[in-house]
């Protein structure tokens, strides 16, 4: 990943929407969560859930009907590049669906703002925190 996403403020911001890019793929395809999982360190415990959740999804047979987020802005948080994103996401409205029509869950859309925190590795940049964030982005 790191010749896709330099170390430079641009190579981690198409990093961060490349980790939400992969996260919608993988809800509307679990097949496809180790895509989503290799952006992440395995300490990021908030990136653990969303991807056990989705792979809970997959073992039902379920899958979300449309894309799960959409980034609306980033923001670096400080002048490091290894640092903090703060990013401003909707939640897009959809509903998880079994090949059967049977409805798992309904998610509602909503405004979410998320603090990152992303290292640069030798293999390029990782996740290794995903938090809420209350602040401006």
């Amino acid at each position: 990943m790191a010749e896709k996403y330099p170390e430079t403020p641009a190579g981690a911001e198409a990093f961060v929407r490349a980790f939400f890019g992969a996260y919608n793929t993988a809800s509307q395809d679990p097949s496809k969560v180790s895509e989503f999982v290799a952006f992440t360190d395995p300490a990021c415990e908030s990136c653990k859930r969303l991807s056990d959740e989705v792979r809970g999804w997959g073992r039902s047979g379920a899958k979300q009907t449309g894309a799960a987020v959409q980034v609306a802005r980033i923001r670096p948080d400080g002048d490091s590049v290894d640092a903090v994103q703060l990013i401003a996401l909707k939640q897009l409205a959809g509903t998880v669906k079994k090949p059967n029509g049977e409805i798992v869950q309904q998610i509602v859309a909503k405004d979410v703002k998320s603090a990152m925190t992303i290292q640069w590795t030798p293999t390029g940049w990782t996740v290794v925190r995903l938090q809420p964030y209350q602040g401006e982005v």
